[in-house]
């Protein structure tokens, strides 16, 4: 399963059961969440993730910290040219 991280890049999540809970992760940005149901286990992750990443903006560290989970930066250019 993946999640599309502030509609720009997926990041692989996992769900797991532990007993009476889900266990919600993002082994790559070390980001985890728990709950009672799988459903809230999902909103959990996202809200979870989505603090991480405004939380590592705030910081000035969201390249660092991208970069060390192995995402790279790319160039996107518009197709067509300029109008």
């Amino acid at each position: 399963m993946e999640f599309e991280l502030l509609r720009m890049m997926p990041v692989p999540v996992t769900f797991t059961p532990s007993g009476m809970y889900w266990i919600g992760s993002c082994p790559s940005l070390n980001v985890n969440t728990q709950a009672e149901s799988f459903e809230r286990a999902q909103v959990n992750l996202k809200e979870a993730l989505a603090l991480f990443i405004e939380s590592c903006f705030v910081r000035g560290t969201l390249e660092e910290v991208l970069r060390s989970a192995g995402y790279t930066k790319v160039q996107i250019r518009s197709v067509g040219g300029d109008r």
